[in-house]
């Protein structure tokens, strides 16, 4: 049984809602706005500038002022972004089919793999080194908001088509090359102190069977693990990351889903205004200064009212 969603009259595929076969042919040979698709210029030439098939609707012309104008050689109009270092290849379905390996086979009317709501043309678009293409208000997007919970995680930042990190050397978007790098340099940190703890905490000890079994995920991969298993926030005052305790310590209650950013304050910097207790090791200066939560022996995650700690 054909599955083709096609018209039975003229066979156009897919079929074409809200058109009648006659209007249907006449709308695909017209002009149309690059970015919202209506009607621009009905006596079908072909324009000779990638700026021209814009309409004159405010968000339109809006995007066409971060699109990029040029006209590649095989005729077509490039469909990434103004400033751009090197052009993504062409999108056209036509070029495609001839080199689908260029574009991981994505075309301009693939959705973009973030927000899925329209086609890689319908908006100014970039290649990721790891040759899969979006939207460049997406990553951006993305980036700026960061982590979604109290809790430091990376998932933000990695290619929702390949889970690799998100990087863009090949094509040099300013902004997006700006917030990747602000956003390793905290995924360094993070590791760094991560691999510290875990063998302070003794957990590669502990999971030594698994960092040695090829068919483990954490196979001869200690820092992996470490960030699996390890929970870092970042300070409000200081802004560095600190450690939070063990995953497996964390409730999914409340306190996670709405939390205040201004209680997330880390050993160092509770100790520096504290009245009792430690505040400087001879030893490790305040970088391990930890605080328990005041109802139990856990490693504290909050630090609520500038007096009490909470896991």
């Amino acid at each position: 049984m054909c599955q083709r969603n096609f018209c039975s009259k003229c066979c156009e595929y897919p079929y074409h809602i809200g058109f009648t076969c006659e209007d249907y042919k006449f709308y695909k040979s017209s002009v149309k706005c690059r970015f919202c698709k209506k009607e621009i210029n009905k006596k079908g030439k072909k324009p000779t500038d990638a700026f021209i098939d814009i309409c004159k609707d405010k968000e339109c012309i809006s995007i066409g002022q971060t699109a990029c104008i040029k006209i590649m050689s095989c005729g077509h109009r490039c469909c990434g972004f103004r400033g751009e270092t090197k052009c993504l290849p062409c999108l056209s379905e036509d070029c495609v089919k001839k080199d689908p390996q260029k574009t991981l086979s994505q075309t301009e009317d693939s959705y973009c793999p973030i927000c899925y709501t329209s086609g890689l043309g319908d908006l100014p678009s970039l290649m990721l080194d790891c040759g899969h293409i979006m939207h460049v208000q997406c990553p951006m997007a993305k980036l700026n908001k960061k982590w979604p919970g109290p809790r430091i995680t990376f998932f933000f930042a990695e290619c929702p088509s390949c889970r690799k990190f998100i990087s863009c050397s090949g094509h040099g978007h300013p902004e997006i090359s700006a917030l990747i790098m602000k956003i390793k340099e905290v995924y360094d940190d993070v590791k760094a102190k991560a691999i510290q703890r875990m063998k302070f905490e003794k957990i590669d000890e502990q999971e030594k069977e698994r960092l040695a079994n090829p068919k483990d995920r954490f196979y001869n991969n200690p820092e992996e693990l470490a960030l699996a298993k390890l929970s870092y926030y970042l300070c409000y005052k200081c802004k560095q990351p600190y450690f939070g305790g063990l995953k497996s310590c964390e409730n999914d209650n409340e306190a996670q889903q709405n939390y205040k950013a201004s209680e997330l304050i880390c050993g160092k910097c509770a100790a520096t205004g504290s009245v009792a207790g430690i505040t400087h090791c001879k030893t490790h200066g305040r970088n391990f200064i930890e605080y328990k939560c005041k109802f139990c022996c856990s490693v504290s995650q909050w630090y609520c009212w500038g007096s009490t700690h909470f896991c």
